[in-house]
């Protein structure tokens, strides 16, 4: 199979999408697919690749890579494992890369509705978090943040920490 999906000027929530293209081509056992959007809160491209054998899907997200004005560019580093199916789901170690601050993410989850996931990051520049200050005013340091969650339905249990170092106030 062969399928491209196009999609132009629409709102998702209160962002302006300009444009969102996905393409979808291979077999069912071997395919690839493909997702690019454009917006003025920046851009997304996601390459996975994989296959379908006994209602499971089982394969890896390639590349992914978005931009955000404030946040700036974030690639993936190494391929993510990925699956889902009837049973449950899932990613393994994805880890995105933007100048000295890395993301991982990993997690999976149940068809009973029982999850787990994890998140780790490091080295991100207080001066991309979007902050409502003064004008005049701005703000640097490092954040560190990890979470290690679990739950089921509508119960959440795990710890977050959240740190800043290094912070200083610009006046």
């Amino acid at each position: 199979f062969d399928a491209t999906l196009e999609l132009f000027g629409f709102a998702a929530d209160t962002s302006r999408v300009d444009s969102v293209r996905v393409q979808l081509a291979g077999t069912v056992g071997s395919h690839q697919a493909t997702l690019t959007a454009k917006g003025l809160q920046g851009s997304l491209a996601l390459l996975l690749s994989g296959g379908l054998v006994d209602s499971t899907w089982t394969g890896q997200i390639d590349s992914l890579a978005f931009m955000h004005p404030r946040s700036g560019e974030w690639h993936l580093v190494a391929p993510a494992h990925l699956t889902a199916g009837r049973s449950g789901g899932d990613l393994d170690s994805l880890r995105l890369q933007s100048e000295s601050a890395a993301l991982l993410v990993a997690g999976s989850w149940e068809r009973n509705g029982a999850w787990q996931g994890r998140m780790r990051l490091e080295g991100f520049g207080l001066d991309r978090v979007p902050m409502k200050l003064p004008e005049n005013m701005s703000m640097v340091g490092v954040l560190e943040a990890r979470a290690d969650l679990s739950g089921q339905g509508n119960r959440t249990l795990g710890t977050a920490d959240l740190s800043v170092e290094a912070c200083t106030l610009l006046v």
